[in-house]
């Protein structure tokens, strides 16, 4: 894996969680790994960061694993809708009906 593809998978999710580095750091005690991983990235060319850092990552920012390696638009579609799916599960009827509603009407406006 490539570490640069890693840190800007990093970047990626921390804006579409609208989260900052320092959080993380905060949370997770790991930003400055982060930093190194940038600020080395060419004297420590083959230096990769640990799953366990980047699984600290991912709890900080409520994702899993698997959507955290999903690096094409198509895989996090996929994913998104599985994570859509477990939600919509535990949904009582009202609420269900509530969001079928909106999103017949988001898809109706988009046409």
């Amino acid at each position: 894996m490539d570490k640069k593809l890693i840190v800007q998978r990093i970047d990626e999710l921390l804006k579409e969680k609208n989260k900052t580095k320092y959080a993380m750091k905060e949370d997770t005690g790991i930003s400055s790994t982060i930093y190194q991983w940038r600020k080395n990235s060419t004297r420590d060319a083959t230096r990769i960061p640990s799953l366990r850092s980047i699984e600290k990552v991912c709890e900080f920012l409520e994702v899993s694993l698997s959507y955290f390696f999903s690096f094409t638009y198509e895989d996090k579609v996929q994913y998104r809708v599985k994570e859509l799916e477990e939600k919509l599960s535990r949904l009582n009827n009202e609420q269900f009906n509530v969001i079928e509603v909106m999103l017949n009407y988001m898809t109706d406006v988009q046409q």
